[in-house]
């Protein structure tokens, strides 16, 4: 777990540690089998489906209930990866950021960190939130300050104390 909190470029919310923790299990539980065959489900390992995210990957998920059409309606949101659900489709548990609710989607696209994410990611870290809480309940926009190379070493305290 320390190796993974420490690859991030953010300090990680305190209600990611159980996602964290779904995640490193089940990549031992991929390393851990006597043959091939996946523990849960029986079936061989793919890495195309199985390994393909990491934890707190940066992505733009695709909405499933949006079908191709030429509105204005977006058809992608920015989401933080969890974990893998282990299904056949290569499903991954996300955080949307928008609207600080956990889904499962199969289709995504990996994208770079940019200082705007990484801000959100820490001020999200320090704020007392839950799941799925009411939207007046903190604001993500306000203005935090950007991270500057003076404040590596507190980002790096942070992951450390996690």
């Amino acid at each position: 777990m320390r190796t993974i909190l420490y690859s991030l470029p953010y300090c990680i919310p305190s209600f990611f540690l159980k996602h964290l923790i779904f995640f490193v299990v089940s990549r031992l539980n991929l390393l851990t089998t006597t043959s091939s065959l996946n523990q849960y489900g029986n079936r061989p390992v793919n890495f195309n489906r199985d390994v393909r995210i990491s934890f707190g990957e940066y992505v733009q998920v695709y909405n499933s209930t949006n079908k191709r059409t030429n509105t204005m309606i977006e058809r992608s949101q920015d989401a933080i990866a969890l974990y893998p659900t282990g299904n056949s489709s290569g499903s991954v548990k996300f955080y949307l950021l928008s609207t600080n609710k956990i889904v499962t989607r199969d289709k995504w696209t990996s994208c770079s960190f940019s200082i705007d994410i990484i801000n959100r990611m820490n001020s999200l870290a320090k704020s007392p939130v839950v799941l799925n809480p009411p939207e007046e309940a903190y604001d993500l926009d306000d203005a935090e300050e950007p991270i500057t190379a003076t404040k590596h070493e507190e980002l790096r305290q942070c992951r450390l104390n996690m």
